[in-house]
C-alpha cells in the first residue's frame, strides 16, 4: 500500500517560557531594591536631622524594606505562576540574552553604587570620621559589589545557556521519538490495509486516489503507483466511472457514510462489490475527500441466486408433487406420544385424503377417533419424532378407511414429516416420495474478519474482537500464548507451524492465500481463509506476521448443500413411478424426461429431449390446440390447464393411443 507523505507540522508562535518569567521577576525585584536604597536614604535625611533619629530611621527602614520586598516578591511570583502558560514542548529556537537585559543590569549597578556613595556622605556627616578612611571603605565595598554583580550575571547567563541547551536536546529527542512512533504507526496501518482481502482506498475532493491497498490493486490489475493521482475514468468503463463519480459527490454533499452494492467491470470480468464509503476529514475536521472499503461478494450473490432458484424448484415440486406431504409436531404426555398437530401440508394431501383446513389443528380434531383406532400409527410417528430412524411402511387407517404407503422422518426433535400415497385402489404404488425440507439461510450482508498478530516465535501479540468472539476466549487468555498449539487442531498444528516458519524466513510470499481450520474453545472447528503480511522491527528485521482471516465455514457448507440439493432433485425425478416431463415455457420443448416417461411412451431420454412435447406424445388432432396454448402461455404466463389435473389421450411410440392423468404446473 502506498501512503502519501504527511505535510510538515506548523510551528506555534513563540510564547513566554518559564525561565524568562523567573528572569522578569528577578529584574523587577532588583530595580525595586536599587530604587529603595537610592531614594530611602534621601528621604530619611530630608525628614530627620539628629544622628539618633537618622540611625533609628535607618533600622526601621531596613525592616520595612524586608516586609515590602517580601510582599512584592509574593505578588510577582503569584502573578508569574498564574500567567505561566508555556507549552511543555518548547519551540526549536530561543531568544538570546538581549542588550536591554544587560543595560538594565548596568543601571542596577550604577544605582547601587550611587546608594553607597550617598550613604557614605550621610555617614560622614554623622560620624565626622576621617575622609580617607571612608573613601577606602567605599572603594572596597564598591569593588566587592561590582565583582559580585558581574559574577552573578556570568552565572545567570551560563545557567540560562545550559538550560536552553538542555531543553533543545530534550525537544530534539521528543521530536525524534514522535517521528519514530508516527513512522511505526504508518507501517502498521500499511500492514493492516495490505493484509485485508477487501479493497481499501481514499480519494481527494476531485476524485483522485490518495490511497490504494494491495487488494484494490489486485482487483483492478494495476499497481498502486499507476493509480494514485488518477480518477475512476482510468480504471472503469465510462458509465461505471460516472456512477462512482456521482456517489463520490453525493457522499461529500450529504456528509454521511453510504453502503451500497456496486457492479464493476475489472480485468477478471464483471464483479459485485459491497462498498462502504464516507467523508475523509483532516485534523481540523474539514472534509478533504472520501474513504472506501469494498468487498467482493460476487460468489455470495451467485450462491444466493442459485439457492433461490433451488428453493423455488423445490417449492414447485412440493406444491405439485403427486404424493401427499404433511409436516407435523408430535404431542407427548410423560414421553408417550398422544397426538400431533399439522404444521404444513401440500395440495396432494387434500386431494388424496379429502381433508381440508388442517394446518394448526390436531389430528384428533381433523380425523375423529384416529388416536383410539390407529394407535400403531401414532406410536411410529412418536418414535421417529424423538430422533428415531426414518421408516417406510404400509398402514391401513381405520378412521379414514384408506390404505397408505408412508415414508416418515424427523427434520428436528419432536417433529416428523410424512410423505405418502393413498394405495387403496393401487396397493402396489411406488414408495412415497421422501423430501427433505431444510432451509438454507442466506449469507449475512457483511462478515466479520479475524485479525491476529504473531511474533517471530508464533506467540499471539494482538487479536481483535471478532477473533475473540469466534474462538471463544477473553483477550488475556490468548495474549502471549502460542497460536499453533492453542488455536489449531492437533492434526494441523505441525503443518501450519512449518508454513509459518518458512514465512518468517522469507521462503514463501506473505500474500499467498491459504485455508485452514481453527479450533474454538468449545471444541468446534471453523474453516478460515487467510491473507498474511510480514511485520518488521525498527532495524528492518522480520518480527512477526499480521494475518486477516475470513470465516468461510458456512459458505463451504452452503456450497455442499447446494450440490446435494441438485443431486436430490435428480434422484427424486428419476425414482418416482409417474412419468415426469419438464418442458421450456417458450416452445414447449422437452428438457427433462425421466425413466417412468421412457417406460410409458417408449421413447428414450435422448430421443425425447429437445422435441416439442405435443408433437411427440400428443395425437395429431390436438397439435394445433396445443401449439396455441403454448404460445398463449409464453405471452401471458397463464394457461387454462395449468394447475389442474385432467385426463387426455396420448400416443406411445408404437402409435397406440391411451388415456393419461395429466397434472400441469408452471
Amino acid at each position: 500500500m502506498t501512503i502519501p507523505p504527511d505535510p510538515a507540522p506548523k510551528q506555534a508562535p513563540p510564547k513566554r517560557t518559564r525561565h524568562e518569567g523567573i528572569l522578569a521577576v528577578v529584574l523587577i525585584y532588583a530595580v525595586f531594591a536599587a530604587c529603595w536604597i537610592l531614594l530611602s536614604d534621601k528621604l530619611v535625611q530630608m525628614i530627620f536631622t539628629g544622628p539618633e533619629q537618622i540611625i533609628l530611621a535607618s533600622i526601621l527602614k531596613g525592616w520595612l524594606f524586608v516586609g515590602v520586598t517580601t510582599l512584592l516578591l509574593y505578588g510577582l511570583l503569584r502573578r508569574w505562576a498564574a500567567g505561566d502558560t508555556a507549552p511543555k514542548t518548547r519551540p526549536a529556537c530561543f531568544p538570546q540574552i538581549g542588550w536591554p537585559h544587560l543595560a538594565l543590569a548596568a543601571i542596577i549597578i550604577v544605582f547601587t553604587a550611587s546608594a553607597i556613595i550617598h550613604s557614605f556622605i550621610a555617614q560622614k556627616k554623622i560620624a565626622k570620621l576621617d575622609p580617607s578612611e571612608l573613601y577606602a571603605k567605599v572603594a572596597e565595598n564598591a569593588t566587592w559589589i561590582g565583582l559580585t554583580c558581574a559574577l552573578a550575571l556570568i552565572i545567570a547567563a551560563t545557567g540560562l545557556y545550559l538550560l536552553r541547551q538542555r531543553e533543545q536536546l530534550a525537544l530534539a529527542e521528543a521530536v525524534q521519538q514522535s517521528q519514530a512512533e508516527r513512522i511505526s504507526a504508518l507501517h502498521l496501518l500499511a500492514a493492516l490495509a495490505d493484509s485485508s482481502d477487501d479493497a481499501i482506498f481514499a480519494k481527494d475532493l476531485d476524485g483522485r486516489y490518495l490511497l490504494f491497498n494491495r487488494a484494490a490493486s489486485h482487483f483492478v490489475g494495476k499497481p498502486a503507483e499507476e493509480v494514485l493521482g488518477r480518477d475512476d475514468h482510468t480504471l472503469f468503463p465510462p458509465e461505471q466511472a460516472k456512477m462512482l463519480e456521482t456517489t463520490h459527490h453525493r457522499i461529500i454533499a450529504e456528509n454521511r457514510t453510504l453502503t451500497e452494492e456496486e457492479t464493476l467491470t475489472i480485468p477478471g470480468g464483471e464483479r459485485v462489490f459491497l462498498a462502504t464509503k464516507g467523508p475523509l476529514r483532516d485534523a481540523d475536521n474539514k472534509v478533504i475527500g472520501i474513504f472506501g472499503i469494498a468487498r467482493d461478494i460476487t460468489e455470495r450473490k451467485q450462491a444466493e441466486a442459485a439457492l433461490r432458484a433451488s428453493e423455488l424448484g423445490y417449492r414447485s415440486l412440493f406444491e405439485n408433487m403427486m404424493n401427499g406431504y404433511a409436516h407435523c409436531r408430535m404431542l407427548f404426555d410423560n414421553a408417550k406420544p398422544q397426538d400431533f398437530i399439522y404444521l404444513d401440508v401440500n395440495k396432494a394431501f387434500e386431494t388424496q385424503t379429502g381433508l381440508k383446513d388442517v394446518i394448526g389443528r390436531k389430528a384428533s380434531e381433523v380425523i375423529p377417533g384416529i388416536c383410539e383406532t390407529d394407535p400403531g400409527l401414532i406410536e411410529i410417528y412418536g418414535r421417529v419424532a424423538l430422533g428415531g430412524q426414518a421408516e417406510h411402511f404400509e398402514n391401513y387407517v381405520e378412521a379414514l378407511q384408506m390404505w397408505f404407503s408412508i415414508s416418515v422422518y424427523s427434520p428436528q426433535r419432536e417433529h416428523f414429516v410424512a410423505v405418502f400415497d393413498v394405495i387403496t385402489e393401487r396397493k402396489e404404488a411406488e414408495l412415497a416420495l421422501r423430501r427433505e425440507s431444510n432451509r438454507i439461510q442466506h449469507y449475512l450482508d457483511t462478515m466479520q474478519t479475524l485479525m491476529v498478530a504473531l511474533d517471530g516465535e508464533g506467540k499471539i501479540t494482538m487479536i481483535n474482537r471478532a477473533g475473540l468472539e469466534l474462538l471463544g476466549y477473553a483477550e488475556h487468555e490468548l495474549l502471549g500464548r502460542h497460536w499453533f498449539t492453542t488455536c489449531l487442531p492437533p492434526d494441523d498444528e505441525n503443518i501450519m507451524n512449518s508454513i509459518f516458519q518458512r514465512l518468517i524466513a522469507g521462503e514463501i510470499d506473505s500474500s499467498e492465500y491459504c485455508e485452514n481450520e481453527v479450533l474454538c474453545r468449545n471444541g468446534q472447528r471453523r474453516l478460515i481463509a487467510w491473507h498474511n503480511a510480514l511485520l518488521s522491527d525498527e532495524a528492518g528485521q522480520l518480527a512477526g506476521t499480521l494475518s486477516s482471516g475470513q470465516d468461510i465455514t458456512e459458505r463451504k457448507q452452503a456450497e455442499q448443500e447446494l450440490r446435494d440439493s441438485g443431486e436430490r432433485f435428480r434422484v427424486v425425478t428419476e425414482n418416482i413411478r409417474d412419468a415426469f416431463i419438464l418442458v421450456d415455457g417458450k416452445e414447449g420443448k422437452i428438457i427433462l424426461w425421466n425413466p417412468a416417461a421412457e417406460a410409458m411412451f417408449g421413447y428414450t431420454k435422448d430421443e425425447a429431449i429437445g422435441r416439442p412435447v405435443h408433437q411427440l406424445i400428443g395425437p395429431s388432432r390436438f397439435h394445433e390446440a396445443a401449439a396455441t396454448g403454448i404460445a398463449h402461455f409464453t405471452g401471458t404466463g397463464e394457461g387454462a390447464v395449468v394447475g389442474n389435473t385432467l385426463e387426455l389421450p396420448a400416443l406411445r411410440r408404437n402409435g397406440e393411443e391411451f388415456l393419461v392423468e395429466l397434472s400441469l404446473s408452471a
